[in-house]
């Protein structure tokens, strides 16, 4: 949090790194891009997370619920 990543740069580093983009992160190796939010759920977390982004500073991380969406 707080750091200049890159929304864009970050899109691209999950694709290159075989994430799958979907429509809806439930499973892991899965992300979804909805404007300057990147939901994404690494293999190695109990939980997805969602990065919100603040041009291309990282905002808030913080993870969530596949099932309902909601902030754990």
């Amino acid at each position: 949090v707080g750091e200049e990543v890159g929304r864009d740069r970050f899109i691209r580093w999950l694709s290159e790194a075989g994430y799958e983009r979907v429509d809806v992160v439930w499973a892991p190796g899965q992300f979804v891009v909805r404007g300057g939010i990147v939901d994404l759920f690494d293999p190695g977390l109990r939980h997805p997370l969602r990065v919100e982004f603040f041009d291309e500073t990282v905002e808030s991380m913080r993870a969530f619920s596949p099932e309902n969406q909601r902030s754990l």
